[in-house]
């Protein structure tokens, strides 16, 4: 018995914390504008399936973001969802103080601006930290980097089954991990450009059963990372 929304945005901005949201197959044209959920919101927003829930995006900032700096967001859910940026398009997904919460079967190509540079997924832990996620079954193509976690303070959260392929330029990275400690990755692909690229405090990450495909470099450890494990 639930509601009908016109737009995905509205959805999100009307609906109250823990509801539920089921996307319709179909493609959702954002143009420059965005989707925002506040932080504290706690929501379940689910696609009918990742292929065939399309938002398109073209603005230079974030398409989809997840909390703010201000509050932390606990106990979300979201899946089956693919977006498609410009390269102009800053970033794809970007989850901000998000703890505790699951996302599954997530798709974002093209945001291959070299420049800013362009992100699938961004993990940012200003205002306290972005933690204790699982994130299942990424997926990126033709992005300068696919996953990245910078800003302070991502630790301790779990990725597995990701399929992630650059733009294969020298400064791409599938992922890039700065001051960021505690996190596992296993049972993935990485792709074109640098895999896994360390840095800053990067500490006591580790990475198993992960396959690297035609990289310029698989795995990099730069200077302040240390106590990470490879296997």
């Amino acid at each position: 018995y639930g509601c009908d929304y016109s737009s995905i945005d509205t959805a999100v901005d009307t609906v109250v914390a823990s509801s539920t949201l089921l996307i319709k197959n179909g493609t959702y044209a954002l143009g420059t504008g965005t989707i925002t959920v506040a932080g504290g919101k706690t929501l379940e927003i689910v696609g009918e399936s990742k292929d065939g829930v399309i938002i398109t995006y073209s603005g230079g900032g974030a398409a989809f973001t997840i909390g703010d700096s201000t509050t932390v967001t606990r106990h979300f859910r979201m899946e089956n969802i693919s977006i498609i940026g410009t390269s102009s398009g800053t970033r794809g997904f970007s989850f901000v103080n998000v703890r505790n919460s699951y996302f599954n079967n997530l798709k974002a190509t093209a945001f291959s601006s070299a420049g800013n540079p362009g992100q699938a997924f961004r993990l940012d832990g200003t205002g306290g930290f972005t933690g204790d996620n699982v994130f299942g079954y990424l997926y990126c193509d033709t992005s300068e980097f696919c996953v990245n976690m910078s800003g302070t303070a991502v630790n301790s959260n779990q990725f597995f089954g990701f399929t992630l392929r650059t733009t294969g330029t020298a400064a791409s990275r599938a992922f890039n991990i700065t001051n960021s400690n505690g996190n596992t990755f296993f049972g993935g692909l990485v792709s074109a450009g640098q895999g896994f690229d360390f840095s800053s405090t990067g500490d006591e990450n580790v990475v198993v059963g992960t396959y690297c495909e035609a990289n310029t470099l698989c795995v990099n450890f730069d200077s302040g990372a240390s106590d990470n494990n490879v296997t």
